[in-house]
């Protein structure tokens, strides 16, 4: 198997997340508290508010400057500005919150209140998210630098 298709998964699910995102920005405060926003982000939710979209859409233009980075890295696309401190960076950020998985998994089993199943789909999918990165990074590293 090319090693660059660990990359290319990573940037298949990172395309699903900014449509997930894009779409969370169009159908609002609903669908905030449905998939874990925060109090504060649903308690800012007016007509004519326009802050908690503006910002879910901006992560959701982040999320898809990202694929960009691992298709480049996988061989498929051109290559980006700044291509391996980017993946390691995109790498660092899915991984650093995909560890939040471990204490809700505390808080799930010890059966706190606080524990949301959700959450723990959403941790488990950026820690798998960065794992990816950081594997296809890892293996394709040398390449990355000349290419």
């Amino acid at each position: 198997m090319h090693r660059g298709y660990v990359l290319a998964l990573a940037g298949w699910l990172n395309v699903a997340f900014a449509a997930l995102y894009a779409g969370l920005s169009v159908l609002g405060a609903p669908t905030y508290h449905a998939f874990g926003g925060g109090l504060g982000s649903i308690l800012h939710v007016h007509p004519g508010h326009l802050m908690p979209p503006a910002l879910i859409l901006c992560m959701a233009v982040a999320m898809a400057v990202f694929p960009w980075y691992a298709f480049a890295g996988a061989g498929f696309l051109r290559r980006p500005p700044l291509l391996r401190t980017g993946l390691a960076a995109i790498a660092t950020i899915y991984t650093v919150r995909g560890l939040s998985l471990f204490p809700e998994l505390a808080k799930y089993y010890g059966g706190w209140d606080t524990a949301v199943p959700r959450t723990l789909v959403f941790s488990l999918s950026c820690l798998t998210t960065g794992a990816l990165y950081l594997v296809g990074t890892v293996l394709l590293w040398p390449r990355l630098k000349t290419q």
